[in-house]
């Protein structure tokens, strides 16, 4: 029966992520880096919950409603403006004419 020193099985462990690393080097993750990305992921997971998505989303549909209206009282005031200048200056034509 053949047995590993600790020193062994790193070594082992360590030429065979060098020859994963040469063979697919494109597709390589860092475990550490992927093990912190699930990490964030789950911290991110926790902080995000639906309930509070939800309520985001609700806070974006108000914004894009309010931010509509803002825009169609601008516009209906630019349009009365110019309705009022143009009846000014009608009565202004028609006074001094």
């Amino acid at each position: 029966m053949l047995r590993l020193s600790d020193e062994d099985i790193r070594l082992l462990a360590t030429a065979l992520v060098s020859q994963v690393k040469a063979e697919h080097h494109e597709f390589w993750i860092d475990p550490e880096k992927h093990y912190q990305d699930h990490l964030a992921i789950g911290r991110f997971n926790s902080i995000f919950t639906d309930d509070l998505v939800s309520a985001l989303k609700e806070v974006t549909n108000s914004y894009k409603k309010g931010r509509n209206l803002v825009w169609g009282i601008f516009l209906t005031l630019v349009a009365a403006g110019a309705v009022w200048t143009a009846v000014q200056g009608w009565l202004h034509g028609k006074s001094g004419g």
